[in-house]
């Protein structure tokens, strides 16, 4: 599958709970304005389904050509919101989100720093269809969540290896190579920007700039 936005898995089955997994933040360059986000999250597909809770870290480049990398969540429609919580090139992220037991609609999202030992948690009042769980890679639209609006430049950037790549369900934690997974290239004026590999199992993948 293709999209002009995101790389990386969702999954297909329905009735998500929670979204693990970890990644090593990567080195980035990129000219000013320049962005990429990486993020756990759930929704996002097909109009009915157009709603999206998602935490993971960002990296950009402003004007000045000083690179940040930060800890943001959103929910759509609302924009993403930033954190005060930073991270660095190299750094282990660990990122949780998940429904509070016997909840459809209480959500605990949390960014862990393993290498810092620093740690962000949210909890928000989100109404999910509880369908599609992604682990990927974005180049975001400009100050919007609109898909018609341009999209940022998109960051050079380091493979970005997620492990642990799991979802809850009712019965539990599934690995995501025991689930049926939609693989999803970054595809822009024709052009690949951003693939992911295939599965290493149980629960491993790369997204790689092209």
């Amino acid at each position: 599958m293709q999209s002009e936005t995101w790389s990386g898995y969702t999954s297909l089955r329905k009735g998500v709970e929670g979204v693990r997994a970890q990644w090593i933040e990567p080195d980035v360059a990129g000219k000013p304005n320049a962005n990429v986000y990486i993020w756990i999250g759930v929704g996002g597909w097909e109009t009915k389904y157009h709603e999206l809770v998602q935490i993971g870290t960002l990296a950009y480049t402003d004007e000045k050509g000083k690179t940040t990398h930060k800890v943001w969540y959103e929910t759509l429609p609302e924009l993403s919101q930033l954190t005060s919580m930073t991270v660095a090139p190299g750094d282990r992220i660990a990122a949780v989100m998940e429904l509070e037991p016997g909840s459809h609609e209480h959500w605990v999202l949390s960014l862990r720093d393993v290498t810092r030992g620093t740690e962000y948690t949210k909890r928000i009042t989100y109404s999910s269809s509880q369908v599609y769980a992604d682990f990927i890679v974005e180049d975001p639209s400009l100050n919007s969540t609109e898909l018609d609006v341009p999209l940022y430049p998109l960051q050079r950037f380091s493979p970005v290896r997620f492990t642990n790549a799991q979802v809850h369900y009712s019965d539990g934690w599934y690995s995501i190579g025991a689930l049926k997974m939609l693989q999803i290239s970054m595809e822009q004026h024709d052009e690949v920007l951003a693939s992911p590999s295939p599965i290493s199992l149980p629960d491993a993948f790369s997204v790689r700039h092209a």
